[in-house]
């Protein structure tokens, strides 16, 4: 099944879960190495440029899904208020996987002591952040 052509919302939001973790669970652990903060923070600056790969997965699941409940909500966001409904899909991600990691440290370590052995699929990470 492409996800990108879904229209399953809860579908979208656990991918959305597993595009953030990453990045969420470098944030929290002591020995994390994230240099751009949260994603969402990307958001802040709108001038063209390089993104991190992390981001423009998100990104793109985000775009799907505020997609999916603008249509679902007989709207079509476009401009600002589509960057917004994305920002706010993305934060909302970052703060249930936070909450996910700071109550789990083992599921923290576990993430972060994977991640820095060097990428990992989004598979991987659902399958950490399930157990």
């Amino acid at each position: 099944m492409d996800w990108r052509a879904s229209t399953d919302k809860d579908l979208l939001r656990r991918i959305m879960t597993v595009d953030v973790a990453g990045n969420v669970a470098e944030m929290l652990h002591p020995a994390g190495r994230v240099s751009e903060g949260r994603l969402s923070g990307l958001y802040n600056d709108r001038t063209p440029g390089d993104r991190p790969s992390d981001f423009i997965f998100a990104n793109e699941t985000a775009a799907r899904l505020a997609s999916v409940l603008s249509e679902k909500a007989g709207s079509v966001p476009v401009g600002d208020e589509f960057w917004q409904a994305k920002r706010s899909i993305m934060e909302q991600a970052e703060t249930e996987v936070e909450q996910i990691l700071q109550h789990s440290l083992e599921t923290l370590n576990r993430l972060a002591r994977e991640l820095q052995r060097g990428p990992m699929t989004g598979t991987d990470i659902r399958l950490i952040m399930e157990r």
